[in-house]
């Protein structure tokens, strides 16, 4: 069974398509996986059926777990044939999932799986973003606003993918972020005011369970580091299903440690549809964060001599129990990722982060 909760390092997030889904589905969906969990396994599957006869679209994870009750429930044509239509990508777990074990041994398991991987191959090579892959590096302006609205720093980071694992989490690629801080601008910024005691409490508890602290004290790095450049290392994600990162977290940028993650679920960007989805990060030393993301999609968007048919405005709020709300909107390509961050902190800081120009360094 594939399970509504999608899990990401630290986080989750529960994803709910609003404007595509009409009530009547909904109930039906949940009422179906409720039975499952009661074990009431031809119920579920029967109430799955009647929940696809009033909708036309369906999620693949909703035709994954009808099929599932369905083989629970003995009936491996029904089974098989909406695991078909669910072009499914997450084969490992279907071919370690307990709830079709029952469909193994059958001469159609060998044909789905065949089937589901190659799916899955043309999905990937036509939705890869390959901001992560070893080759390219982008480069950013960035602006910090205070909450005055006087502009504090004017200055430039680069993007530099690795083509390697991150070390701290090998499911994530690594990437360097190299700063060239403002540092005459950023001394005369006044940082929201609990700041040490925040950054005290997340590095008390990465000393605790005997984990490196990801991103050193802002102000430290700073004030005791007079280079022109200082750099860190650290992960995301591109694969089938969604597109991550870690953002900036060096001096002012330690803000985004409150805001919505940039995060992307590439198997729902729709041409023509928004949807939104919401979600849940949990942060040492403050506690829940939540989230709700709103994509819509654009059209015709001219990038370095190239016109890009289709992007999307992605508007996501974030509510820190300690701080309030945050806010950020961002335009999201597959071609370059994400081209730009405008955020608006709790505390009325802003940021304005901008793509400028992306080298391909291997040719």
């Amino acid at each position: 069974m594939k399970k509504y909760i999608i899990l990401i390092s630290l986080f989750y997030f529960q994803v709910s398509i609003g404007q595509e889904t009409s009530n009547n589905y909904d109930t039906l969906i949940k009422s179906a996986y409720k039975l499952y969990t009661e074990k009431h396994f031809q119920k579920s599957a029967e109430t799955y059926s009647k929940a696809f006869k009033i909708q036309s679209k369906i999620n693949s994870s909703d035709f994954y777990n009808a099929a599932c009750s369905w083989a629970l429930a003995g009936n491996k044509d029904s089974a098989f044939a909406l695991l078909f239509r669910s072009k499914y990508m997450n084969i490992h777990h279907l071919i370690n999932d307990k709830d079709l074990k029952k469909l193994h041994k059958d001469l159609r398991w060998k044909d789905l799986i065949n089937y589901l991987e190659e799916n899955r191959s043309v999905y990937v090579a036509k939705n890869k973003c390959h901001f992560l892959d070893n080759g390219r590096i982008f480069y950013y302006d960035a602006i910090l606003i205070d909450k005055h609205g006087d502009t504090i720093t004017n200055e430039k980071f680069e993007i530099i993918p690795l083509g390697r694992p991150w070390l701290f989490q090998r499911i994530q690629q690594a990437y360097k972020i190299i700063y060239h801080p403002d540092t005459a601008g950023l001394r005369n910024f006044r940082f929201f005011d609990d700041y040490e005691c925040m950054n005290e409490k997340r590095q008390n508890y990465y000393k605790k369970h005997h984990r490196v602290l990801l991103h050193t004290n802002a102000l430290e790095r700073l004030f005791t580091n007079e280079k022109s450049e200082v750099s860190e290392i650290t992960g995301g994600i591109d694969d089938y299903y969604h597109f991550w990162l870690h953002p900036p977290r060096c001096n002012q940028y330690y803000y985004t440690q409150f805001a919505p993650y940039p995060l992307v679920y590439k198997s729902m960007l729709s041409d023509s549809n928004t949807f939104d989805y919401k979600g849940n990060l949990w942060i040492p030393g403050d506690g829940i964060i939540e989230y709700d993301y709103i994509i819509k999609p654009k059209k015709d968007l001219m990038l370095n001599g190239e016109i890009i048919k289709t992007y999307w405005e992605i508007k996501a709020t974030s509510n820190a129990p300690r701080y309030g709300k945050s806010f950020v909107t961002s335009y999201f390509t597959k071609e370059y990722g994400y081209l730009n961050f405008d955020y608006l902190f709790f505390d009325g800081t802003k940021i304005n982060i901008t793509l400028k120009n992306v080298e391909n360094r291997l040719e």
